[in-house]
């Protein structure tokens, strides 16, 4: 089964103790589609497919 995450660039910044998530300006969000049990290696492979970046340039840290 197909389960939809919707991901997005950008990077959180904490402010007077504050955490906020600041997008990325020049990309939007993308909605994919992972399997259940997505190993952590395919996920980059799609995140990096959706957003076109190369897997071998990018160091995602992915929160929830």
């Amino acid at each position: 089964m197909d389960i939809p995450v919707f991901t997005m660039v950008g990077e959180w910044r904490c402010k007077e103790e504050e955490w906020k998530f600041k997008p990325k300006e020049d990309m939007f969000g993308r909605c994919v589609r992972i399997k259940e049990n997505i190993t952590y290696t395919e996920f980059v492979r799609t995140l990096s497919e959706a957003f076109s970046f190369k897997s071998t340039e990018i160091n995602p840290i992915i929160s929830y």
